[in-house]
């Protein structure tokens, strides 16, 4: 039996209406090694509570695979109480930049140190809360 998440464990999580794939961190045993695509993408590490999943890190990567079981926020996510890590495959550079960017900038995940001060307009907020889903 492998540490691999089955099919059927695997679901979406939209944020700002972009469909991110979500797995649980318990499922995916340690780090997810061996999981994603070597593909580029956007990231989230997220929090599970009664009534909503609350973002603690957004990130970004040229190569999901490579960055994702690596990355020294893992154990600083858990320890905030990460349940969950959502993955985008965004192709290009720059789109993988302002997205990464908008949803620190309109979630505000507490580990984020970068991009927090970027101003969205309470247009944009709402736009993006009710479109996370």
């Amino acid at each position: 039996m492998t540490d691999a998440v089955q099919p059927s464990a695997r679901r979406t999580f939209v944020w700002a209406l972009l469909p991110f794939e979500v797995q649980s961190l318990a499922v995916l045993g340690v780090r997810g090694r061996g999981w994603w695509s070597g593909q580029p993408g956007v990231y989230i590490f997220a929090k599970q509570t009664v009534e909503y999943l609350a973002p603690l890190y957004v990130g970004r990567t040229r190569n999901l695979k490579n960055r994702l079981p690596y990355h020294k926020i893992w154990d600083i996510a858990l320890a905030h109480g990460a349940t969950h890590l959502h993955t985008c495959v965004v192709p290009y550079s720059a789109d993988r930049m302002n997205t990464e960017r908008f949803l620190i900038a309109v979630f505000q995940p507490p580990l984020n140190k970068h991009y927090r001060r970027l101003r969205v307009s309470e247009k944009d907020r709402s736009f993006a809360m009710n479109c996370s889903f």
